[in-house]
């Protein structure tokens, strides 16, 4: 909030403060999403339940792709991270 003018002073105004929250990008949640399905498409046993009704080949594809995505984000990500740093 600003005090345009000193009206908060002038008003003897003291509005509470909010601390506000944390908001968690976009981005994690999508990358925390894919790589949970990932686990859970893990043909060594995932974290996650799977029917009997699943088709193998799709579940194989589905995560070889969710595979490529999640290297090819944080590839990039530590492309920004190096590239941050002082010359």
């Amino acid at each position: 909030m600003f005090d345009f003018c000193g009206n908060l002073e002038f008003f003897g105004a003291e509005p509470a403060t909010n601390e506000g929250t944390q908001v968690v990008p976009l981005s994690k949640k999508l990358f925390d999403a894919r790589l949970e399905l990932v686990a859970t498409l893990d043909p060594a046993g995932g974290i996650g339940e799977v029917d009997d009704d699943h088709e193998p080949e799709f579940d194989a594809e589905l995560r070889g792709s969710l595979l490529s995505t999640l290297h090819l984000v944080s590839s990039s990500a530590n492309d920004c991270v190096v590239g941050a740093g002082p010359d």
